[in-house]
């Protein structure tokens, strides 16, 4: 993925050194950051007992995601 980020970049400044003009503006931009599950419960039945998935499962972590724009 970094590999075409870096080869996208490239193309694209590339191209717009060659040209005389520059109508065209390119910005890019990037985000990341983690994801974190806070509420996730399980009841079986209208009596039964409740399971929580983030206290009792193992769902206390974080999920890690980029995003990438040009």
């Amino acid at each position: 993925m970094k590999r075409f980020v870096l080869v996208s970049l490239l193309v694209c400044v590339s191209a717009l050194g060659f040209s005389q003009e520059r109508p065209v503006q390119v910005a890019f931009e990037a985000e990341s950051g983690a994801l974190k599950i806070l509420h996730h419960t399980y009841k079986v039945g209208s009596t039964g007992s409740t399971f929580n998935f983030v206290t009792q499962g193992g769902q206390e972590i974080l999920f890690p995601f980029e995003r990438l724009t040009a």
